[in-house]
Formats: structure tokens, C-alpha cells, sequence
């Protein structure tokens, strides 16, 4: 079991002296409080003002700044772990990795080939757009290599075949009606919540719509973050009794089995194999697999990109689908969608392809992208639970029919995704016979 601090039951109140977000000299310093495995860092943290009189860090094209003065306080996890010398590689890694920055290089912006020296005549800037990391990675991660690097393909051939053993849609029946908020059943996992007084919820900070930190509020926000907090509504009558815990995507089922958290919302595809060691919710949102490419480019589908470096977080299913597609694309892995944005606005892959829903994050912070299509699969997402609780499967289960009946979803979906259309109808629950 990892070890954890117990916060305060709205664990995203701002804290004294948090750091901005802009590198200083090299990078933020993310010093240990107390030794514990802390990522926010403490006093003498980086400062948010460039040095050496740098341009004002302001995104391309008006993009929001991407990470607030005074920062709340989630807590990330599994990032490396710091020690009493200062944070792992894999913190200053995973904590900053800008489009268009080369980790350890703070205030240089190294502009696209595509774009042109041009559009960044004169000054070197520092962009701070929130990276779309989200992905459905699961499985290990090369946490080594550093944000940028030239990654070998992970693949040139087919991948093992999906497991089509389950219905992977098909989770536990409710039990009933839901108990009144703030009397869960004793003995339930839903009263160990109601003690400890907080639902913790294990999510990403940078999938833009789904669970990003919201740039000018420091707040952890988006559909995903959503599905949570009207769990924790149903536990205690108030949404806002939720601790936000920032995980590694490549870690998500892990910190289900072993208690990191009480439950995954994080763009998680419900899959035959993670049903062996996860229990998942019903499914709460239906995405499709597409590709982004160049705004010039002519590609129209993932069958336009045959022998093309096509790149995915490494261990998704996102990067197996690439494998796997009949055109036999190249599939590139890195280890985030972020990695992975970098890697094609330096033209070192020619597309980038995962779920429409943070593939439409990745464009939005590059105005010379754009998501083609159709999907070139469905990507049910669901939320992860313990296996050991299936009371609290089947709890969150009732909470989401609920939410379907009443128009809960439908208002949630208007409030993120509204922009891509009307909201279709909430997915249909499936049940286990």
C-alpha cells in the first residue's frame, strides 16, 4: 500500500507560497514536506515569472494560462517518489511537459517545423497549455526517457488480439434503492467513505473536458471529475466532500485493488482483461478511437496511414488498435498523450490517435491539428472499483441510473461537451446475469 496524507474533505482549497506554473532556472522543485511523497512543492518552490526578462508566458492563439498563481492542493501519485534530496526524475518529467518544451529547458519554445520561425519572431516564449494526457493507458510505462525523446515504434506489426472472453458493458445489478446520504449501511464501504469523511477519487490533471486543472481557478474540473462528485453527493449530500488524487494513468487498476483510492474516473475503457482484476461501473460515456493530423494534411481515417509513425500512450489499447489496423501504420509509443502532441509538433510522428474525446483536447491547444475520422473502435468508459466491495459497485451503479432518469447526465454532458452538439442519449446500463 502506498503511503498517503489524509486531507481535509475538499482537498483543493489553495495553498500559501504554491508555485506558479512557468519553469524557473530548471525547473520547479518539488521539496518534500516532511519527507512524505508530496508533488506540490513547499516554501522556496519555483517562481512563475520567467527570468532574465523572458516574454510573458501567454499560450499561442490565446490559449488559457495553463497553470494558475496558488494552485490547489490534490495529491499526485505514483509520479516518483520524492525524497530528502528533492523529487525523482519522473516528477520533473510528469509534473511539467508543455507542448513544445523539452523538459529541462525552461523558457525556450521550440515552435513547430510546420509553423515556422515566423510565428515566433524575436522572443522565446514559455507555453504553458495544459498537455491532453488523459489516454486509456494501462500497463507499464517507460518512465525513464524523458518528455521529447526520440522513442523507438512500439510496434510494426499486429498485437495480440483483444479478449472478447466477457461483455466487458455488463456490471453488478443495483441492490435497491439508494440509502439517504449520510446513512450508508454499516459495515458497507460506502460507511468507511462516510467516516473518513471524504470520497477519494483517483483521476488525471491535464485531460482537457474530462479532468484538468482549470487554469485560472486551480480547480481539478471536467466530465470525470463530475461522475465522482455526484458520487460523493449520494454518500454525503454534498458534492464537494471529494479529495481529488492525481494518478499515473499506467496505475489506475492498482490504485483501485490496493486502496489508493476509493474509485477511478479517468477515461477508462472497461475492458475483458482489467475486469480480471477491476470491477467496473456501468458504462457512463461511449468514445471512439480517431486520429489528429496536420490541419494540410489529406488523411481522412487511420487507412490513410500506411508505413506512417502513428503515436499512443504506451499500454493503452489506443496503441494496440494502431497495431492492429489494417493499413499497418507504425504505432509509436510514448508515455503520455502529451509525449505524444510534443513528438508531433516536432514532426518526429505524423498522427496521433486515441479517444475523439482527448484527441478534441489535444487540438484545441494546436490550432494547425485537426481530428479525422470515423472511430476505428468504441471505447466504453466506465468507473473502476475494488473487486473487494461489490457493494459499492453496485451503489455507484444505482447512482448513475438515477442520474440517467433525472437529467443529471444529460446536464453534465451540455455542461463539457456541449460545444460538439447536442447531447445524445446517457449509455443504457448492462447487467451481469
Amino acid at each position: 500500500m502506498r503511503s498517503t496524507t489524509t486531507p481535509s474533505p475538499r482537498d483543493e482549497t489553495p495553498r500559501e507560497n504554491a508555485p506558479h506554473a512557468t519553469p524557473h532556472n530548471n525547473g520547479p522543485h518539488a521539496t518534500p514536506h516532511d519527507k512524505a511523497a508530496h508533488a506540490t512543492p513547499s516554501e522556496n518552490a519555483a517562481h512563475a515569472t520567467p527570468h532574465n526578462n523572458m516574454a510573458h508566458a501567454t499560450p499561442r492563439n490565446n490559449a488559457p494560462h495553463a497553470t494558475p498563481h496558488n494552485a490547489p492542493h490534490e495529491t499526485p501519485r505514483g509520479v516518483g517518489q520524492a525524497t530528502a534530496d528533492g523529487p525523482s526524475e519522473t516528477q520533473h518529467r510528469t509534473r511539467i511537459a508543455p507542448p513544445g518544451v523539452r523538459q529541462g529547458e525552461p523558457g525556450v519554445w521550440r515552435p513547430r517545423v510546420r509553423v515556422r520561425a515566423a510565428v515566433a519572431a524575436g522572443a522565446a516564449v514559455v507555453v504553458l497549455a495544459l498537455a491532453g494526457c488523459g489516454g486509456d493507458a494501462e500497463g507499464p510505462a517507460d518512465r525513464e526517457r524523458p518528455a521529447g525523446e526520440n522513442a523507438a515504434p512500439a510496434s510494426t506489426g499486429p498485437a495480440k488480439p483483444a479478449d472478447t472472453s466477457c461483455n466487458p458493458r455488463a456490471s453488478l445489478r443495483p441492490a435497491g434503492a439508494l440509502p439517504a446520504p449520510g446513512k450508508m449501511p454499516a459495515g458497507s464501504y460506502m460507511r468507511k467513505i462516510q467516516d473518513q469523511g471524504y470520497l477519494n477519487l483517483g483521476t488525471s490533471q491535464d485531460t482537457l473536458l474530462f479532468s484538468s486543472r482549470n487554469a485560472f481557478t486551480g480547480a481539478i474540473e471536467g466530465f470525470d471529475v463530475d461522475m465522482g462528485r455526484q458520487v460523493a453527493e449520494a454518500i454525503f449530500g454534498n458534492p464537494d466532500k471529494i479529495k481529488i488524487t492525481v494518478i499515473p494513468y499506467a496505475e489506475r487498476s492498482d490504485y483501485v485493488a490496493d486502496g489508493g483510492v476509493d474509485i477511478v474516473a479517468d477515461t477508462m475503457t472497461a475492458t475483458c482483461e482489467r475486469w480480471r482484476d477491476t470491477s467496473f461501473s456501468t458504462v457512463y460515456y461511449d468514445a471512439g478511437q480517431k486520429v489528429l493530423v496536420a490541419s494540410t494534411s489529406t488523411a481522412r481515417s487511420i487507412d490513410d496511414l500506411h508505413a506512417k509513425k502513428v503515436c499512443a500512450a504506451e499500454g493503452s489499447t489506443s496503441l494496440e488498435n494502431i497495431a492492429n489496423a489494417a493499413s499497418r501504420p507504425i504505432a509509436v509509443g510514448r508515455a503520455t498523450f502529451g509525449d505524444c502532441l510534443v513528438a508531433f509538433q516536432r514532426n518526429e510522428v505524423d498522427a496521433i490517435s486515441t479517444d475523439d474525446t482527448i484527441l478534441a483536447g489535444l487540438a484545441a491547444q494546436d490550432p494547425y491539428a485537426k481530428v479525422v475520422g470515423p472511430a476505428m473502435s468504441k471505447e466504453p468508459y466506465a468507473m473502476a472499483i475494488s473487486r473487494d466491495h461489490p457493494e459499492f459497485t453496485r451503489f455507484v451503479n444505482a447512482v448513475l441510473e438515477k442520474n440517467r432518469a433525472n437529467g443529471t447526465w444529460t446536464k453534465t454532458y451540455q455542461r463539457w461537451l456541449g460545444e460538439f452538439g447536442k447531447a445524445p442519449k446517457p449509455p443504457a446500463a448492462e447487467y451481469q446475469k
